[in-house]
């Protein structure tokens, strides 16, 4: 953002706040309305709307923030891009296990990103928040 001319960050800032915030934010509420229908009915099976909304709500805030990172730094998350592919997947097993089967299978998706994520990232964040140790 530093090194963009004034009109590229106007550009940056609404494409990155406005029309990639949007779907982040959606993701996160559809994924809330998921586990709302999951605790309700712990063992019985879910509709595939509710089913879509646990899966599908972090799959689509994983493609919003790969997207974002895509405007802003030019490069894609492709560890988030497979997380986001292998929950949209999973749509018709949790139709197909218990509910509460189904939102530890999602949970396992995104722990083992961040496990990853950490491991990956573990010596560039090292740098960024402490860049004059080294």
């Amino acid at each position: 953002m530093r090194r963009a001319d004034p009109a590229q960050q106007v550009l940056i800032a609404r494409d990155s706040y406005t029309y990639l915030h949007l779907p982040m934010m959606a993701g996160i509420i559809l994924f809330a309305i998921g586990v709302k229908r999951t605790l309700i009915e712990l063992h019985a099976h879910l509709q595939i709307v509710p089913a879509t909304a646990l899966c599908g709500g972090i799959a689509m805030y994983l493609i919003a923030l790969s997207a974002f990172k895509r405007r802003n730094i030019g490069t894609l998350n492709t560890q988030r891009l497979a997380a986001a592919s292998v929950l949209l997947a999973m749509i018709p097993l949790a139709t197909a296990v218990p509910a509460l089967l189904a939102l530890g299978l999602v949970t396992a998706v995104a722990c083992g990103l961040i496990v990853f994520e950490v491991m990956r990232y573990a010596e560039t964040r090292q740098r960024v928040r402490h860049p004059h140790t080294n």
